[in-house]
Formats: C-alpha cells, structure tokens, sequence
C-alpha cells in the first residue's frame, strides 16, 4: 500500500521529495540560566508538530498545493514515524509565511509543463 504523505483538509497532496517531521516544546518566558549556567525551565507546550515538506513538481500540482494553504487554518494530516498509527493529524495549522517557488527546469513554450521546487512548513496553533 501507498503511503499518503500529505493530506490538507482531508485531500491528497502530490507526493514530497523530502519531508522532515519536527516537535517542539515551547519555555515561558520565566525559563532561565542561573548565574551557575543551570536552566530553570517552565515548558509551558510540548511536542507542538511543525512537519516540513519539499516538492518538485508540475505546474498543475504546484497550484493544487498552493491553493490548499491559502486558508489561515487548514487540518493536516502527515505520515509520522513517531505516531503508533503512522500518522499525525494537526486539526489547526497554518503554513508558514514565506513561500518560495522556484523553477526547477523552465518549459518556455508552456508554463503548465514547467517544473517548481517548493519547501513548506506546517505549523500546529
């Protein structure tokens, strides 16, 4: 069976050519060093889900996935090797604020047979 790397809003996305799943813990603001260099820590969040993704991909493929992060929350689901099932679902994300696309090899006489090169990450609220 097929693994789904990527589902945004429950539809399928293009297949990645990299994916980094990353879990942070997130400090208040009283999280500290002593003078002796000894960390007072208050976690305030833990394991906070921030998986990243590369893609190459075709025109038609770059605008499907570009036109499902468009939404300020969207629900994503990701292939997880931590997760017993293989699988995280973030129900509140957002995708971070820079997006860059870049042309991977240029088809001049049509824009839909180009192929793009796209990193991004998901951000659990």
């Amino acid at each position: 069976m097929a693994i789904t790397w990527l589902k945004i809003d429950g539809v399928k996305m293009p297949t990645p050519s990299g994916f980094s799943p990353t879990y942070s813990d997130f400090d208040s603001s009283s999280s500290t060093r002593s003078e002796t260099g000894v960390l007072k820590r208050e976690v305030i969040r833990k394991n906070v889900h921030s998986p990243s993704f590369d893609f190459i991909l075709q025109t038609p493929d770059l605008r499907t996935l570009m036109t499902a992060i468009k939404p300020d929350k969207i629900s994503v689901e990701y292939a997880d090797p931590t997760s017993e099932t293989g699988v995280t679902t973030i129900s509140e994300a957002y995708a971070q604020a820079t997006r860059t696309v870049k042309t991977v090899n240029p088809y001049y006489s049509d824009i839909s047979k180009c192929w793009w090169s796209v990193s991004l990450t998901f951000i659990e609220y």
